[in-house]
């Protein structure tokens, strides 16, 4: 007596997912895993599109080998054309009819994808501008990142008077969104006394970093006169 069994079924690919989401290099090595041995399985099957915002445009794969780690397991190394900035999408597309990748049996495998995106660009800071000279204390200040950011807190601040350090004891950063901050600088009476303030954000040795992990790469200050002495008159 025979037996047999008939598979109709072709193999599943995965690709595993690129972490983290975002990244602010290129992507290097990426992994296909199958749900069962094939074959076949070359470079003509992929194919690699990177949209900057206009768009999804094919990149070239020429020069790119697919490794077999095994029967099931195939890894491609993009690190030479995934450096630029944009959303890709790497597919497997098995539109190769020289090299099919079949199973065992001849079924052809499935298409699947991945996607990542390339964010090589890094955040930057601006404090809204302080009405120079004064009177009153600078209240409320403002403080802009071009996108949202993690790792911002007061220690990344200073505040000078006339050249001399003035302590930010007792006063805290509030968070208004990802990319926006406030701090009060009424609180303690901080910036009462005359003098030429500077309000600062230091850059080295902060955590300050964008979802991708950009860092903030330049300081940047805002400064104002404060003057409590009225005029006389001769």
């Amino acid at each position: 007596q025979d037996f047999w069994t008939r598979d109709e079924i072709g193999a599943i690919g995965n690709f595993v997912p690129v972490s983290p989401p975002i990244l602010h290099t290129a992507v290097g090595v990426v992994t296909l895993n199958f749900d069962e041995p094939v074959t076949g399985v070359d470079i003509a099957d992929f194919v690699l599109t990177r949209d900057n915002g206009s768009g999804p445009v094919a990149v070239g794969l020429g020069g790119i080998g697919v490794q077999s780690v095994d029967s099931t397991q195939y890894t491609l190394d993009l690190n030479l054309k995934t450096g630029a900035a944009g959303d890709y999408v790497l597919q497997l597309v098995d539109t190769d009819p020289v090299t099919p990748i079949q199973d065992a049996a001849g079924n052809v495998a499935a298409q699947t994808s991945v996607t990542w995106s390339t964010n090589i660009t890094a955040p930057t800071a601006s404090f809204t501008a302080i009405a120079t000279p004064r009177n009153l204390g600078a209240g409320v200040v403002t403080i802009d990142f071009t996108e949202d950011v993690t790792g911002f807190d007061i220690t990344d601040l200073t505040l000078t008077r006339d050249g001399q350090p003035v302590s930010l004891l007792g006063l805290s950063l509030v968070p208004v969104s990802g990319s926006q901050y406030t701090i009060d600088l009424d609180v303690n009476a901080t910036t009462d006394p005359e003098g030429l303030y500077e309000l600062s954000m230091v850059a080295s040795g902060s955590d300050i970093i964008d979802d991708a992990g950009n860092a903030l790469p330049n300081d940047v200050s805002v400064s104002w006169v404060m003057d409590t002495t009225a005029p006389t008159a001769d």
